[in-house]
Parts: structure tokens; sequence; C-alpha cells
């Protein structure tokens, strides 16, 4: 008994007695009701009687014994509902958790599609710019090449008006 409802004051002598009498049991069980009917057989703990002690005293230890056992009863049926319970938040928190974690790889792999995004961006804007570099310098030589073209033509345009006036200075003299 100690074992399974801890320890009784030291004045309690347990002893196991064969079924207690109608008279005993009957009124307190039809007052209990059916569902909180203690069990009754030789070894039930409401089968306990102090040998020594008188009628009225046995009966009180029966009742304190019956409403612990409806404590015990209640009890046990809030630890189950507790135990539902934490068992209904735990899953509650494993699916939180696995849609979190369902969140997390998919902004992850967003992210790093987008990374590759950007890196593909610059890889083309980085090739448009070395492109854009090397038709500048390009245009930069072929202007320069027209520079040095238009220089010469201007030189030898200053050249053929001197030989014009020349030649027409020339033809003058020899009319005149």
């Amino acid at each position: 008994l100690r074992a399974r409802f801890g320890s009784f004051s030291p004045n309690f002598k347990p002893v196991l007695v064969y079924p207690m009498p109608h008279d005993l049991l009957a009124t307190p069980a039809r007052m209990l009701g059916p569902s909180d009917a203690p069990a009754t057989t030789p070894g039930s703990i409401l089968a306990v009687r102090d040998v020594d002690a008188p009628p009225s005293s046995t009966r009180a230890a029966l009742e304190a014994l019956r409403a612990l056992q409806r404590k015990i009863t209640r009890l046990e049926g809030e630890r189950g509902s507790a135990l539902s319970e934490a068992t209904a938040l735990r899953l509650q928190f494993e699916t939180a958790s696995a849609a979190a974690a369902r969140s997390s790889e998919l902004s992850a792999r967003r992210l790093e599609d987008l990374e590759r995004s950007f890196q593909l961006r610059e890889g083309k804007l980085i090739r448009d710019k070395e492109d854009l570099a090397r038709r500048h310098d390009a245009a930069e030589r072929a202007r320069a090449e027209l520079d040095r073209e238009a220089k010469g033509l201007r030189e030898r345009n200053e050249q053929l008006r001197m030989r014009l006036a020349h030649a027409t200075a020339k033809l003058e003299a020899a009319e005149a």
C-alpha cells in the first residue's frame, strides 16, 4: 500500500479484511453516484480497516480514502488531459518548426537564385563594358588616324594653294 499510495500516519494500522459489511459501504456509495463508486474487492484499499478503531472512525477513514481515490482519479484525468495537450502542443510545435524549416529552405534557395541572377547580370555587364571599352579604343584609334589624315590633307591643301598662287602670279606676269 505504501508503494501505491505513499506513507500513512504512524497511528494507522492497515489490515486487509474480507469484503466490508454491506451497511458501511452501501450508504456512502449511493451518495457518491455510480462513477465515483469505490472498488470493494478484498485487495482494494477500501477494504482496509483499522481493527482497533471504533466504527465511526472506520467510516471516516473510508470516506477519507474514497475522497483520496476520487482525487487520484481526478488528478489522473487532469494528467491525461495535460499529456494530451502537451502532445498536441508538441505536434503543433513540430509542424510549425517544419514549416519554418521549409520556409527557411525556400528563402535560402530564392536567395541563391537571386545571387546567381546577379552574378549572371554582373558578368554580362562586365562583358558589355569590356566590349564598349574595345569599341571606344578602336574609335579613338580611328579618330587619331582621321586627325592625322585631315592634318595631311590640310598641309596638302596649303601646298596646292601656294602652288596655285605661285602659278597664278606666273601667269599674270607672263600676260603682262
